[in-house]
């Protein structure tokens, strides 16, 4: 079976497009992300959402960096990329028809996602779950129901999970959804927790 690595909340610029942190980032992936990715002969990459910090503009610094040190040695590695929308990857509360993805890799080798869909990865079903909104919701939950997928991967907000370290999401959407499938892995919040079925994956550095 092939392996999947998955990544979330990577949100490139943040803290005002910090170069400090970019290359805080750019060792991460240099050292440890991808010398691991080869190591453990890995082919696919899903990243479950928030690859950029700031919802509503680009850095062109930040965007070079970005693409440098994640993007492009997907590419040269032949790693085949799947990257899910997240809230910071979109300027509107209400939709995601403008997204980072859309704008910036319209044209990219590799696969994005901004509303909710069923992939095969490997013989296996899974459904990919962007972030909810108003207007994605009543047509992310039809989809729920129809899906025959065992396996969910997006960018959500449930409650009883760490927000952070002090605060579990209240106000969130009821895990009952997802009642149907089998394993729940999202992006999101950046601590760490699970229930033994959903679990959200934190962000892969300190921020």
């Amino acid at each position: 079976m092939a392996k999947i690595a998955l990544v979330t909340d990577t949100h490139f610029g943040v803290r005002n497009d910090s170069m400090k942190f970019l290359d805080y980032f750019e060792k991460f992936y240099s050292k440890h992300f991808f010398p691991e990715i080869e190591n453990r002969g890995i082919e696919t990459i899903i990243h479950l959402g928030d690859i950029v910090d700031r919802r509503k503009y680009i850095n062109y610094v930040t965007l070079k960096r970005m693409k440098e040190m994640f993007i492009e040695p997907c590419e040269q590695k032949g790693l085949d990329l799947h990257v899910i929308v997240g809230n910071h990857d979109v300027p509107y509360k209400n939709t995601n028809d403008v997204n980072s993805m859309n704008e910036l890799f319209d044209n990219a080798n590799f696969n994005y996602y901004s509303e909710p869909t069923d992939i095969t990865l490997d013989g296996h079903d899974i459904m990919i779950m962007p972030w909810i909104n108003n207007e994605n919701e009543e047509e992310t939950f039809k989809r729920v129901k129809k899906s025959n997928c065992k396996v969910v991967m997006g960018h959500l907000e449930l409650n009883g999970f760490k927000a952070h370290k002090y605060h579990v999401m209240e106000d969130g959407m009821n895990i009952s959804i997802l009642d149907k499938f089998e394993k729940v892995y999202s992006g999101h919040f950046h601590t760490r927790s699970d229930n033994e079925k959903i679990y959200y994956l934190g962000n892969p550095y300190e921020m």
